[in-house]
This record gives structure tokens, sequence and C-alpha cells, in this order.
């Protein structure tokens, strides 16, 4: 099972790619008006990859515009907390600086859009939800 997640926002649209075993393919982090080319180019790599869009800020509009866009089967997933939860996956695979070692990593703001984590943490909870699926594939 391959998931394309959509971490969805304002004008920023994060954009992961996961496999059935938690190991990312890719990550991204597009444009609001580019996010619908990016999702169709990776559903046409990966045509039998499962849509998942997280259900915060703008997820109706994210939706509509991709089912208009002509991409079906969108499944909703909570995105509670999904920030610090990216924080984390951020500064478990970038190194703090040695002076904020002792700071929780979710206290700690990375200094980049990090919506493309987040999007990875919402493909996590789709796969964790739906470990099944993984076996009958």
């Amino acid at each position: 099972m391959i998931v394309i997640a959509v971490d969805p926002g304002k004008s920023k649209v994060g954009i992961a790619v996961v496999n059935s075993v938690g190991g990312t393919i890719t990550r991204k982090v597009c444009s609001r008006s580019t996010f619908c080319e990016d999702v169709e180019h990776y559903k046409t790599n990966y045509p039998t990859a499962h849509i998942v869009c997280g259900n915060g800020t703008r997820s109706e509009d994210i939706i509509k515009e991709l089912t208009e866009y002509g991409i079906k089967d969108i499944h909703v997933v909570d995105e509670t907390n999904t920030t610090w939860e990216a924080r984390k996956g951020y500064w478990a695979r970038h190194k703090k600086p040695w002076y904020l070692f002792f700071l929780p990593a979710t206290m700690l703001k990375p200094n980049r859009n990090i919506d493309d984590f987040a999007a990875w943490v919402i493909a996590h909870r789709y796969i964790d939800a739906n470990r099944d699926l993984h076996y009958k594939e």
C-alpha cells in the first residue's frame, strides 16, 4: 500500500508519499495553486495509492479542488496535533543546535516550513488505522 497524504493549508500544502511500512518515498511543500498537479503526478506514478487528506484548516476546500481536478476517493484523517508530531519528526532527522539539546523537540520551531512532515504524520495515521489493507493488496 502506498499513501499520498495531503496536509491542507491556506497558502501552502504539504504532500508526503509513504509506503505501507512507513518508509518515506518523498515529501514536499507546494503552493496552493500547484498542489493538484503534484498529487496527480504522484497518483500517476503510484496508481494504486490511497489519497489521504487531513481534516484541518481548509480541508473541505482542498478536497473540493482535488475532486474537481479529477482525483476521487479521498480519505479524511484526523489531523489533531500533527504540527507537534511534525516538529518531532523534523528534529529526529535534523541535528538540533547543541545549546538546544535539552529542550523537547515540540518546543523548537524549525527554520523552514514543515507541512511536508505534517503530511507524513497524516500518512502514518492512515497506515496505522488501516494495517489490514496492506495484507490484502
